[in-house]
Order: structure tokens, then sequence, then C-alpha cells
């Protein structure tokens, strides 16, 4: 299983959401650990990271498989997100 650190902004806005949505992510978060992979890639920008729906928020993370580490770099509203 792999091991997440999520960076402080992150931490910062998700303790800012209320929290039935702090909750939803927190599961799609925990669900990186058994299979990080089921995000989708990124292109552009964030080239080299994925993003995980949760609607309507996303989590944008990288994989680091030689450590078994999944960095959660950001999280946010899908229209905010990518800017």
């Amino acid at each position: 299983m792999y091991k997440i650190i999520i960076q402080p902004n992150a931490e910062k806005k998700l303790a800012k959401l209320p929290k039935h949505w702090q909750l939803k992510i927190g599961r799609a978060i925990n669900l990186l650990t058994i299979d990080p992979f089921i995000g989708k890639k990124l292109h552009g920008d964030h080239r080299g990271s994925r993003v995980l729906r949760a609607w309507p928020y996303r989590i944008i993370y990288t994989i680091d498989t030689h450590r078994i580490i999944i960095h959660v770099l950001d999280l946010g509203h899908r229209k905010d997100i990518y800017q």
C-alpha cells in the first residue's frame, strides 16, 4: 500500500471545506492507497501529475513508485483547480 503525503496548501484548502466534502475527499484519497493509478494523467502545466475526481472537487497528485508514496499537491473545485 502507498503512503499519502498531503502538501500544506492542500491541507489548508481541505480544512476550509464543509465537513461532508472533507469526508468525500478523504475517502477518495484513501482509495489512492490501494490503486494510485485510478486518476487521469494530466498534460500541459501539470504534466507528470494525475487528477482524481471527487465531484465537484479535483485532487491533483503525483506518484513516487520507488518510495511507494503519493504526494497530494493540490485540491479544489473543478472550475478553479486547473488555473
